[in-house]
C-alpha cells in the first residue's frame, strides 16, 4: 500500500477549505491532510512536526502575513528549503505569479470555481509530487 503524500493547506477560509477538501476525496492518490488558517502559524509548525509535508499548498491572501511573505520566509528556512510549495490563489495578476515562481514556487494556480476543475489540478499536484525522486522529497526532521 502506498503512503500517503501529506499536504501542509494554508487557507483562512472555511468555504475554500471545505472545497479543497471535496476535491481531495475525489483524488486517487492517499493523503493526509493538516490545515493551517494563518500565515503565521507555517513556520512554527514546521519547526516542530516531527513528521514533514510532502508538499504546501498556499494561499496568498492570509491574515496577519501574506502568502508571500509566508513562501519567502519557508524557502529561506532550513525547516522549509526544499518543501514544494504551491500557490493556490483568487489573484490571476502575472506579477503574483511572476513574484511567487521567481522566489521558489513549483506553480502558481489561479483557484477555479467548479469542483472538477480543483480535483484536475490537484490531481496533478499530487501526481508531480508522487513521481518526485525520494531524494527530492523533503526529510524528516531531526
Amino acid at each position: 500500500m502506498q503512503q500517503p503524500l501529506y499536504i501542509l493547506l494554508v487557507e483562512d477560509d472555511e468555504d475554500d477549505i471545505a472545497f479543497f477538501n471535496l476535491a481531495l476525496d475525489k483524488q486517487t492518490v492517499p493523503t493526509r491532510l493538516t490545515t493551517l488558517t494563518k500565515g503565521s502559524e507555517v513556520l512554527p509548525y514546521l519547526e516542530t512536526t516531527t513528521e514533514r509535508p510532502d508538499l504546501m499548498i498556499l494561499d496568498m491572501n492570509l491574515p496577519r502575513l501574506h502568502g508571500r511573505d509566508v513562501l519567502v520566509q519557508t524557502k529561506k528556512s532550513p525547516v522549509g528549503r526544499d518543501l514544494p510549495v504551491f500557490i493556490l490563489t483568487t489573484s490571476s495578476a502575472q506579477g503574483d505569479a511572476d513574484f511567487c515562481l521567481a522566489n521558489g514556487a513549483e506553480q502558481f494556480m489561479t483557484k477555479p470555481t467548479s469542483l472538477a476543475e480543483l480535483s484536475g489540478m490537484l490531481a496533478d499536484v499530487l501526481r508531480t509530487t508522487r513521481h518526485r525522486e525520494p531524494s527530492q522529497r523533503p526529510a524528516l526532521n531531526e
